[in-house]
């Protein structure tokens, strides 16, 4: 708009001088009044040239930084999709232990039951083949005490183990040592069952038999109650840890679902910016084109000022005749010739004015789109950042509670030891109980043998009696029996 200006004004300031010069006919248009008018033309010319060349010069910069903001943001995208990605790793590895870790304990749990099962029908059969029933009352009371122990340290031992398994996450390796330990330990009970069994036996054949039927049935019922008891502890073990891990592979679905919901559009987004990266790529050719377009019609315009010089140089040189004609003939062709070009100059400046102001405004129209697109681009990322950061924090919290709920499951497995400690040097007791009573009857039987033997002897002779006892044998027996 300024170089078309700057046209028309000088131009104008021409055809000024060219009608000054026809109003005051004595006066004729000297060179150097021209001169001065072209000079003044190729001033303001220069002064458009610099002023486009500047504006040349603010679109670049505006390409470079609109590049530089694009570039920043592809890798703030690429940051967010590495630890977008390690999050999903570290949510697959939870979830896998947490799989195979409910897997363990079913199969631990399982294995656990059937020797205790298979000692409890060993130690029933045993039962009902041995006899005596004053010591066996005595032993009747000492096994309903400890079954009451046991049964005791096995609500424990279940409430500790539902704990356990309510505060699993990342325990595999943990709970592999803690099941072969338990497995250890059931091993060992075993052993000492066996060997009370193999006692049992040594005294079945040394007792007299004698009706232990209501002390069997007692036995037994209370036996059943405690493997009952045993199961529905089991089964619901096994249902809060199927819960439990449903609920928590839940949970990792959804944050998965979300992430990558939040991926998905991040991804759209990014296309979007480089479909206007692109777009502002072509606006900036077009601007290109229209500076050239603009230099080429600034060289045109020298050349025609530089033509229009040479022959107003031949029209002004003084004629040797007639000089008011020669003036009158040159002011008429000065005019026209001002009036076509500045009808040209005015619609040609008209058209360029109009196309120069609309691919400007859009230029400018869609850098203030970019603008606001590249701000909520920039918002949604630190969103997503905050997201990330919430996600990160959540999990090393959940990590740091788990860690504390171990430490409290190694303390209630220390005390479970002691206890199981307890409960051997109780088995080791009664295993002493047991073999002091046999050695104990095994003597009296023997004396009674001794006893029956000597009467017999005597009965055998002819005299009716009465017979004489020894005080040997009688103070034998007595002291036996004592």
């Amino acid at each position: 708009m300024h170089f078309v200006e700057s046209v028309v004004v000088c131009l104008f300031i021409i055809s000024a001088t060219l009608s000054g010069a026809n109003s005051a006919a004595a006066r004729a248009v000297t060179h150097e009044e021209i001169k001065d008018a072209l000079i003044n033309f190729m001033h303001i010319v220069r002064s458009n040239t610099e002023k486009l060349e500047r504006h040349e010069n603010r679109e670049r910069q505006l390409g470079e930084l609109l590049k530089r903001a694009l570039g920043a943001l592809d890798k703030r995208e690429r940051a967010q999709d590495s630890v977008l990605e390690k999050l999903l790793e570290k949510i697959e590895k939870i979830e896998n232990a947490i799989i195979e870790t409910g897997d363990a304990a079913r199969g631990t749990y399982t294995v656990d039951t059937i020797p205790g099962q298979s000692m409890i029908t060993q130690i029933e059969t045993m039962i009902d083949k041995t006899a005596n029933t004053d010591r066996l009352r005595e032993i009747e009371s000492s096994i309903n005490s400890k079954i009451d122990y046991l049964s005791s340290v096995v609500e424990k031992l279940q409430a500790s183990v539902y704990d356990v398994n309510a505060r699993m996450g990342s325990m595999s390796d943990k709970n592999d040592k803690e099941s072969q330990a338990q497995a250890d330990l059931n091993r060992d009970l075993a052993q000492i069952l066996e060997k009370q069994i193999g006692s049992l036996k040594s005294i079945q054949d040394d007792v007299a038999s004698g009706d232990l039927g209501d002390i069997k049935k007692e036995l037994v019922a209370e036996l059943n109650g405690v493997t009952a008891k045993l199961e529905n502890k089991l089964t619901e073990l096994t249902s809060s840890v199927t819960s439990h891990e449903r609920t928590l592979a839940d949970s990792v679905r959804d944050s998965k679902d979300i992430i990558e919901g939040q991926l998905t559009e991040l991804k759209s987004q990014f296309e979007n910016l480089n479909k206007e990266a692109k777009a502002i790529g072509n606006v900036e050719q077009v601007l290109v084109k229209t500076a050239d377009d603009v230099m080429d019609t600034k060289r045109r315009v020298e050349h025609g000022i530089y033509q229009i010089r040479a022959e107003i140089n031949d029209y002004v040189k003084p004629p040797q005749g007639g000089g008011g004609e020669y003036n009158d003939t040159v002011i008429a062709k000065f005019t026209g010739m001002a009036e076509t070009i500045l009808e040209n100059q005015a619609s040609s400046v008209a058209n360029l004015s109009t196309k120069v102001e609309s691919e400007i405004s859009q230029v400018w129209r869609q850098i203030g789109i970019m603008h606001q697109q590249i701000t909520a681009s920039g918002i949604t990322l630190d969103n997503l950042q905050n997201q990330t950061n919430f996600f990160v924090k959540d999990t090393e919290n959940k990590m740091d509670a788990m860690s504390s709920k171990l430490e409290g499951i190694e303390s209630s497995i220390d005390l479970v030891q002691e206890n199981n400690n307890f409960l051997v040097g109780r088995f080791s007791l009664f295993t002493h109980e047991f073999n002091e009573t046999r050695n104990s009857l095994a003597l009296t039987t023997k004396d009674l043998k001794e006893v029956l033997k000597h009467y017999k002897l005597q009965a055998t002779n002819g005299s009716p009696g009465p017979h004489d006892i020894e005080s040997s044998s009688d103070s034998n027996i007595v002291d036996n029996k004592v």
